[in-house]
């Protein structure tokens, strides 16, 4: 079986090929003194001793013989060509080839597509900065590779339009205040006018209502004594009376009628009389009354102020928009105000939190109004852009969890979540375009990077494994290093199903072995170099470092 390396992996061969050939060159040199240690210590017990080398066998009859304990009678195992004698490292020597181990256990095996991908960053994480009008740079505050958060200074223009607009909103502004004092001057006047219209309604009211009763009590007593003592003319004047006052009386009622005043808050007036104010009567508050009998203060005036302070509030308003559009912030535009005087300087913020991109920007430069002069980016959240042929499609669907690898870092892995796929399929590549969000916290991932990304498609079985940078290849052989106290022994295995992290053995380890998970080339090269040495005529099948 052929293993087949990936971008990222291939990286890392290169990496550790360059560290073999600088550890053996450095190792040769320590050899001969370590074969000399080796030789003065005393010889480790051949006879009723397990180790890693001795308790393996080739097949399934192999887990029948782990564990048991050899003794001077028992018949040999047959051993293969990983059954050496393995190599003894000091502490030094692992520290310096920076080992790592690890227990082989079981492992879940997922299935995995990979597929390759481009780091992207996130269009709603790049803001480009404009000077928005014709000005000439001041001062640029930032350069390429500055990190700064939202609202930071960037840079300063000088532009005579932005003094324009200064000049135009404190004027308008100034404008707006003599309107808003007339305005409020003659609400004051009409709140006044409407109220006294009221008490002079309710005053008429009362006093036709008054009236009408003397007129009616009269009728009533010169109609009992004009048969014998008033002539009758008098009674006639009486009932002309009666009928002027029911006129005064009917029109003072009409005219509260005309302006809203209910029924009940008529016979309400009728029976509080002049001891309660007319607000009493109806029940209402000043401005509640004022607002619905406003027609009694002629409103005219106030109707004509009210329009004109509304459309210089509109103005003032639209000039803040437009000072905002162009950079400054609702804080700035109010010292302005306060101030009462224009600044001709334009500091323009960061719009994002991010890093500086790009820079066009030059202190003295003109620039034009759709001039680009600053790049942000926030990289802290990146996309993976890739691509999945059609047949493969119903293997992949947004929310799943996926794997990224770069080769800048062939030993981190990103992990991310399918966000979106497209929804047309390429006529040439015949593949669907997918977007993977994946987080990124410390900048690693780097816009236009190429990275391989793994989906996992769906968890298979538990199987013994171990993890995939454990396994050596020569040849046609695969092996791993196991370590039996202070020695390393060179154990061939077969493997069978793998995904990105982990590959099943089928044969040639246990659960529990140890095995090198790192520094295993490095191993290798220490194991060829004493071979060699040994061949050379050293005599020491085992050597210590």
């Amino acid at each position: 079986m052929r293993h087949r390396f990936s971008d990222a992996q291939r990286h890392a061969l290169v990496h550790r090929s360059t560290r073999y050939l600088l550890l053996a060159g450095a190792l040769a040199a320590l050899l001969s003194g370590g074969c000399r240690e080796a030789a003065e210590q005393p010889a480790a017990p051949k006879a009723g001793a397990t180790t890693a080398s001795t308790t393996r066998t080739a097949g399934p009859a192999a887990q029948e013989t782990k564990g048991h304990t050899h003794d001077a009678a028992s018949a040999p195992h047959a051993h293969g060509p990983a059954d050496q004698e393995g190599i003894r490292l000091s502490a030094a020597a692992r520290a310096n080839l920076n080992l790592d181990v690890a227990e082989v256990a079981t492992q879940t095996i997922e299935q995995v597509l990979n597929i390759p991908g481009v780091v992207k960053a996130l269009p709603d994480r790049v803001a480009v900065v404009t000077p928005r009008l014709p000005a000439r740079i001041e001062k640029v505050y930032v350069n390429v590779g500055d990190v700064v958060t939202q609202g930071a200074p960037l840079l300063d223009l000088r532009s005579t339009e932005v003094e324009k607009l200064q000049v135009e909103i404190l004027r308008t502004v100034k404008s707006l205040s003599i309107v808003a004092q007339s305005y409020e001057r003659t609400k004051e006047l009409t709140t006044n006018t409407v109220l006294t219209e009221l008490e002079q309604l309710q005053q008429e009211l009362i006093k036709a209502h008054g009236t009408l009763q003397m007129a009616a009590a009269a009728v009533e007593r010169t109609q009992q004594l004009s048969d014998k003592v008033l002539p009758r003319k008098e009674l006639l004047a009486a009932q002309t009376e009666q009928q002027h006052a029911r006129s005064t009386y009917d029109a003072a009622l009409r005219k509260l009628r005309t302006y809203g005043v209910t029924e009940a808050q008529i016979r309400t007036i009728l029976n509080g009389g002049l001891d309660k104010s007319v607000l009493t009567n109806l029940g209402l508050s000043p401005q509640a009354a004022v607002q619905k009998y406003l027609v009694l203060g002629k409103p005219s005036e106030l109707f004509a102020l009210e329009a004109d302070y509304r459309q210089k509030q509109g103005e003032v308003e639209s000039l803040k928009r437009q000072l905002q559009i162009l950079g400054f912030s609702a804080a700035g535009i109010a010292t302005i105000l306060q101030r009462g005087v224009p600044d001709p300087i334009l500091t323009l913020t960061a719009p994002i939190s991010g890093a500086i991109s790009a820079r066009q920007a030059t202190p003295g430069a003109m620039v034009e109004a759709t001039e680009k002069l600053l790049e942000l980016i926030d990289t802290s959240l990146v996309w993976i852009e890739g691509d999945v042929v059609e047949h493969l499609l119903t293997a992949v669907r947004p929310g799943q969890q996926a794997r990224i690898r770069v080769a800048a870092y062939p030993e981190v892995v990103f992990t991310g979540t399918v966000r979106t796929m497209g929804r047309t399929v390429d006529p040439d590549k015949r593949t669907v375009h997918l977007w993977i969000e994946v987080p990124n916290p410390q900048g690693q991932l780097l816009p236009e990077m190429f990275a391989t990304v793994t989906l996992i498609t769906q968890a298979a079985t538990d199987a013994l494994a171990v993890p995939l940078q454990a396994i050596l290849t020569e040849g046609a052989e695969q092996f791993v290093f196991v370590e039996n106290g202070d020695t390393y022994v060179r154990q061939s295995v077969v493997l069978g199903l793998k995904d990105d992290r982990y590959v099943e053995i089928r044969d040639g380890l246990f659960p529990g072995d140890r095995i090198v998970v790192r520094g295993g080339y490095e191993l290798n090269a220490v194991r060829t170099v004493a071979a060699q040495q040994g061949q050379g005529g050293d005599g020491h099948a085992g050597h210590t470092h």
